[in-house]
């Protein structure tokens, strides 16, 4: 009992994706697809027309489709390799900063997840988008702040050795 087309979204894919065929490429350009009613005659609807003739979507609720209608194959791969190398760098923080990593991975797959059925992709004023941006920049790794060592000059005097801070050790020791 259940709708197989997600509520219609199948029908409006085929129509994105048959559109985004006539570029491939690059896409038919950042912005231009959901223009409103001027982009119904460029960029027509057939299969979702049927369902709401009288009403049009101004997004593709897919942020994978609407990427590759806008931008093409080189706007997705750009794309799939920023999540590419925001994951490895999640999974690098798990093993360097627990908390961190956890939550970087644990938001991407849920942007990456919510982005199947809705789009956050590129849309500038959508939270999803900045949340993403946020997770995918990538910190190096520093030891964490704790105790200073203390290392033994030559006259028997002790001196503080130097540690190493960054903005990441500081945000996660003021928690």
């Amino acid at each position: 009992g259940r709708d197989l087309t997600f509520t219609g979204r199948t029908f409006l894919w085929a129509d994105i994706l048959d559109n985004a065929a006539k570029n491939p490429v690059l896409g038919v350009g950042i912005g231009a697809f959901w223009v409103g009613p001027i982009g119904y005659s460029m960029y027509p609807l057939p299969n979702w027309s049927r369902i709401t003739p009288e009403w049009r979507p101004e997004q593709g609720h897919n942020g994978f489709v609407d990427v590759y209608v806008e931008r093409g194959l080189i706007g997705e791969a750009l794309l799939l390799t920023v999540i590419i190398i925001a994951i490895s760098g999640a999974l690098t923080d798990l093993g360097n900063v627990f908390a961190l990593g956890s939550l970087r991975l644990a938001l991407l797959l849920s942007i990456i997840i919510n982005n199947i059925s809705e789009t956050s992709f590129l849309r500038g004023t959508h939270d999803l988008w900045f949340l993403f941006l946020l997770v995918v920049v990538n910190v190096p790794a520093v030891t964490p702040r704790g105790r200073r060592s203390y290392k033994r000059m030559s006259r028997g005097r002790s001196k503080p050795a130097a540690s190493v801070h960054s903005a990441q050790a500081y945000y996660l020791g003021s928690l």
